[in-house]
């Protein structure tokens, strides 16, 4: 797969916005950084955060690329291959990330003191991190931001299962990302209106999904942004239809079908309506 300048921006951009959140919220340099610039601190707290949003579409975008609808469906041993492929991928840097942040804590431990700081590490939350559990096991940890890679991780597994399951199951490819979109309206209606749900993948579904459908229904040829809202993601779609490649007619298929689903249903007649505070809603606002 060849790199993609946007892409690669794009995570430059988020990964640094990321960078001013956490400087802004963690540790001493936050009251500094208040006390001398109270307006932009104010808004690296609020606004920064979401770029978050920008690395979980880019996710779902890319791992879309892996999957082929034109081909049986994969054995659960190539399945088990794929995610395994991606633990060893993801998890190595993560892991000698947490060794050196825990030895720069243990190192100053003595001569830091602040809520802000991390909880030693044992054993099991190690083992926990490494496995990528510390978020359901409901343990602290070891660092700011190590919930994201747990989640990219459960994410990446969701789609692929569900995916190699519903092509088992004979499931065609518009049948697949009517399910896959049909699970994006259920994050972004029900499971991300609950912060119960944030250490689960179906939370933020909302914005891998977002993702994927913009990887199948452009071709994976060209990057759309898709509003927050119903009419945006019908334009956004359409857009898609009219320039993806090879999968223009599934495009189509599939936002006719959720726009019949839209109509079908009494509480998407105003009653309820995908909430403009949830994280995608507002990521998506201030992207367009």
């Amino acid at each position: 797969m060849n790199r993609s300048f946007v892409i690669d921006l794009l995570k430059i951009v988020a990964a640094q916005s990321i960078v001013l959140h956490h400087l802004s919220v963690y540790g001493p340099m936050a009251d500094l950084i208040h006390q001398a610039w109270p307006a932009a601190s104010d808004a690296f707290i609020e606004y920064s955060r979401l770029a978050v949003q920008v690395f979980l579409v880019i996710g779902g975008y890319l791992a879309a690329q892996a999957i082929r609808f034109d081909i049986p469906a994969p054995s659960p041993t190539q399945v088990g291959q794929m995610v395994w492929r991606r633990y060893a991928r993801l998890i190595p840097p993560y892991l000698l990330a947490l060794a050196l942040i825990s030895a720069v804590v243990w190192l100053c431990r003595g001569h830091i003191f602040g809520d802000w700081l991390v909880a030693s590490p044992t054993w099991g939350s190690v083992l926990a991190h490494a496995l990528t559990l510390q978020g359901l096991l409901d343990l602290p940890s070891l660092s700011a931001g190590v919930w994201y890679v747990a989640i990219d991780f459960q994410l990446f597994v969701l789609f692929n299962v569900l995916v190699w399951l519903l092509l088992r199951l004979g499931a065609q490819r518009e049948a697949v990302l009517m399910c896959l979109a049909l699970l994006c309206l259920a994050s972004q209606w029900y499971f991300n209106r609950d912060p119960d749900w944030d250490r689960w993948a179906w939370y933020f579904m909302e914005s891998y999904g977002v993702g994927v459908l913009l990887a199948v229904g452009l071709g994976v040829g060209a990057l759309a942004l898709v509003g927050s809202q119903l009419g945006d993601s019908t334009l956004a779609l359409e857009h898609g239809a009219r320039v993806g490649a090879g999968g223009s007619h599934t495009v189509t298929v599939v936002r006719d079908q959720v726009l019949s689903v839209f109509a079908a249903a009494p509480a998407c007649r105003g009653e309820v309506l995908p909430s403009p505070e949830s994280p995608c809603s507002r990521a998506l606002r201030e992207l367009r």
